[in-house]
C-alpha cells in the first residue's frame, strides 16, 4: 500500500474515533515501515491542513469528521449493548412479566425501549362479568377469571307452570321467571261427564282437557262396540249410532261369502275387497267325456258327396260340446286329383226338426288314415246345451279323390245315440238303426 495513502486513512480514522480493531495492515507490509508511513502521513496532513481544519483552501460547513462517517455507525468505544441493540439502559428486561395478573411480557420497542405485551386486551381485574353482571374479574395466577357469586337459576332456564316461562334478569345478580301462562291450572277436572283432567297444552301457554269424556254417541256409558269399528263380512263394514248408547254395523256386502254361484252353482261368492264379494268362478264347468261310443268294429256306412250322414245324440249334461271323436277310414276312388275334405257340421236339435247351425268344422282328406281310426273334430261354439238336448253331427264328403268309411259296430250302445242318412243332400234324414257308430263328445260342462 502507498505510505501516503495508509497515513491519510489513519488520519481519517482518527478523527471519526475509529478503534484499532477496525482498521487492519495489509498483507505484505513491513510492521515498522507501516509505523513509520503513518507518523509521515500524519505530520503531512498536520501541515496541509488549514486553520478551520479543512484540506483545501475551500469554505465547508461539513466537517472532516462528519464526511468519514459511514451511513450506518458502528457503536461508541463506550456503548454496551443491552438485550434490545441498543446502548441505553432498559427499564424492564425483554420476557419480564407485565399487565394485568402478569400475563403479559415486555417487548423491544426499538432499540433502547420497551413496552408492555398486554394478554387481556379487553377485560381488566374488577370489570363487572358473571350472571345478570353480578359478578367481577379478580386475577387467577396469570388468569383473568369471573368471580361469580350467583347461585340461583340462570337466565334462560325453563320455568312457570307449564314449562313454557324463562328466568330472565330482574337486577344485578338477580333472575326471576317470566311466564306466559294463563287460565285454569292443570288437574282441574274437565269433559261432559267431568271425568277427565286438564293438562298443559302444547304451547305451554294454557291447560286444556284432553278429550271430551262422552262416548262417541252423545252419553256417558260405555260402548262396547264404538262407531266406526270394523265389522261386516268381508270387514268393511263400520258400526254406527243407533242411540246415545248403542251401536249396530252397516255392511256394504250384499251377498254373504260362501253362498254358492255359477253356470253349475259348484263356486260360491268369495270378498273382492272389503266391501263386495263376487263369484270365484262364475263358468265353473269342467271339460269330461260322454262315453257314447261303441267299438271300431266295421264299417257300417260309406259317405259319398252324393249321399251325406249323420250322427245323433242327446246331451247327458248342462254345456257345450268341445270337441268330437268319429271311427273314420278313406278309401282312395281316382275319380279326383285334389285330396279334399270331409265338412263336420254341428247343429243343435234333432236331424228330421230343422236343427240350428252351432259350428263348422273341416277335415282335410290327408289327416284320415287309410285305416280305420278315431279321428277328432274340435269346434269354438261355447253354446250351453240343456241336458237330453238333442245333437246332430252331419257329415259330407268334399272329396272327388276319396269316399269316407263310418265305423262303428252292433246297435248296443245307448237309445240315444243312432246314424242317419239321406240319399241326397236336399232329401230327407232316415235313421240306419242296424249299427251304432262310433262316438265319444268331450263336453265343457256340468256334473262331471
Amino acid at each position: 500500500m502507498n505510505r501516503w495513502c495508509l497515513a491519510l486513512l489513519l488520519a481519517c480514522c482518527s478523527a471519526a474515533g475509529c478503534s484499532g480493531s477496525n482498521f487492519e495492515v495489509a498483507e505484505g507490509e513491513d510492521s515498522a515501515a507501516s509505523a513509520d508511513d503513518a507518523a509521515a502521513a500524519g505530520e503531512s496532513a498536520a501541515d496541509s491542513a488549514g486553520s478551520d481544519g479543512n484540506t483545501d483552501d475551500t469554505t465547508d460547513d461539513t466537517t472532516a469528521g462528519d464526511s468519514a462517517v459511514p451511513d450506518t455507525a458502528p457503536p461508541p468505544d463506550d456503548c454496551v449493548l443491552n438485550a434490545c441493540k441498543g446502548c441505553s439502559k432498559l427499564a424492564f428486561e425483554p420476557g419480564a412479566a407485565c399487565g394485568h395478573c402478569n400475563a403479559g411480557k415486555y417487548v423491544c420497542n426499538g432499540a433502547d425501549a420497551v413496552r408492555c405485551a398486554e394478554l387481556h386486551v379487553d377485560k381488566k381485574p374488577g370489570d363487572a362479568c358473571g350472571t345478570c353482571d353480578g359478578g367481577k374479574y379478580a386475577c387467577k395466577d396469570t388468569a383473568l377469571v369471573c368471580d361469580d357469586p350467583f347461585t340461583g337459576s340462570k337466565p334462560g332456564d325453563v320455568c312457570g307452570v307449564c314449562n313454557a316461562g324463562k328466568f330472565t334478569c330482574s337486577g344485578p345478580g338477580k333472575t326471576a321467571c317470566t311466564d306466559p301462562f294463563t287460565g285454569p291450572l292443570p288437574a282441574t277436572a274437565c269433559g261432559t261427564c267431568g271425568t277427565l283432567k286438564r293438562a298443559c297444552a302444547a304451547d305451554g301457554k294454557s291447560a286444556t282437557c284432553p278429550s271430551d269424556d262422552a262416548n262417541a254417541c252423545g252419553g256417558c256409558t260405555a260402548i262396547v262396540n264404538a262407531p266406526g269399528k270394523a265389522c261386516g263380512a268381508c270387514g268393511g263394514g263400520a258400526y254406527a249410532c243407533s242411540g246415545k248408547e248403542t251401536t249396530k254395523c252397516v255392511d256394504p256386502v250384499v251377498v254373504a261369502p260362501g253362498s254358492a254361484c255359477g253356470l253349475c252353482s259348484t263356486s260360491t261368492y268369495a270378498c273382492t275387497s272389503t266391501t263386495a264379494t263376487a263369484c270365484l268362478k262364475f263358468d265353473d264347468r269342467k271339460e269330461g267325456v260322454e262315453s257314447f261310443y261303441t267299438g271300431l268294429g266295421a264299417s257300417i256306412w260309406t259317405l259319398t258327396s252324393a249321399a251325406p250322414a249323420g250322427i245323433a245324440f242327446a246331451m247327458q249334461r248342462y254345456g257345450s260340446v268341445v270337441e268330437v271323436t268319429l271311427g273314420l277310414q278313406r278309401h282312395l276312388t281316382g275319380d279326383g286329383a285334389v285330396p279334399g275334405s270331409v265338412q263336420v257340421r254341428l247343429l243343435r236339435g234333432a236331424p228330421n226338426a230343422s236343427p240350428a247351425l252351432l259350428d263348422t268344422a273341416t277335415l282335410s282328406a290327408s289327416s284320415i288314415y287309410d285305416s280305420p281310426a278315431a279321428i277328432t273334430v274340435k269346434f269354438t261354439s261355447t253354446v250351453q246345451l240343456s241336458k237330453d238336448e238333442p245333437v246332430f253331427i252331419e257329415l259330407t264328403d268334399l272329396s272327388d279323390a276319396y269316399n269316407f268309411s263310418i265305423f262303428g259296430d252292433a246297435a248296443t250302445g245307448p237309445a240315444h245315440l243312432s246314424l242317419w242318412q239321406r240319399a241326397s243332400p236336399t232329401s230327407p234324414w232316415t235313421e240306419y238303426a242296424a249299427s251304432d257308430p262310433y262316438l265319444k263328445v268331450k263336453v265343457n260342462g256340468c256334473g262331471f
